[in-house]
């Protein structure tokens, strides 16, 4: 479950958070989801489709935000902190994070593209290729926390890796495609006027 949403997740929460607000939501109501579906697997996608926007619901409204998404904030004048005259406005972070309106376009398709290349380690993968790699923790130290052998996560890491290398090539091969097609039709356009 939790590498489903890891994939799918266009909320970039954590997909742990994810499958765990899923889990419950299930068990709370386990009755009506045997009603409804039938079939565990129709149900596992029902979930997992409504999960992510439902965990962002909750989420927004932990913030004060409102479950929509509603605005606290009348303008981008107010303050981030409001009350703190030394906090910034909202304009001020939206000027000094986005210069050029295609970087949050940017932002948004390398956080995408994140997602879907870290989905394809699994958990003790991942695990092990943060720790190694960013912590500089051992294997070892990986393998004893998950309780298995150090040659399991040395061979996750890897399987993980090329998974993740493939991944990217198939991302960059879709995004070559997608440039050729938009330039074509462009083209088409321009030849048509």
């Amino acid at each position: 479950m939790v590498r489903h949403f890891a994939k799918a997740s266009m909320t970039y929460f954590d997909p742990q958070d994810l499958a765990s607000y899923a889990t419950e939501k299930v068990m709370a109501q386990l009755g009506k989801y045997m009603l409804k579906y039938p079939d565990p697997i129709a149900a596992a996608h029902a979930v997992a489709a409504n999960s992510a926007w439902d965990h962002l619901r909750r989420v927004r409204a932990q913030r004060g935000e409102g479950a929509r998404g509603e605005r606290t904030v009348i303008g981008l004048q107010g303050r981030v902190r409001p009350g703190d005259e030394d906090s910034p406005t909202w304009e001020d972070l939206l000027a000094s994070t986005y210069e050029r309106p295609e970087d949050v376009v940017d932002r948004i398709d390398a956080q995408r593209e994140i997602a879907e290349v870290l989905g394809e380690f699994t958990s003790v993968g991942l695990d092990g290729a943060i720790a190694n790699e960013i912590e500089g923790r051992t294997q070892s130290d990986v393998a004893s926390d998950h309780k298995v052998a150090r040659e399991t996560v040395n061979r996750a890491i890897k399987q993980g890796q090329h998974r993740a290398r493939t991944k990217r090539a198939v991302i960059a091969s879709k995004k070559q495609r997608q440039v050729k097609a938009a330039r074509a039709k462009h083209a088409q356009k321009k030849g048509a006027k």
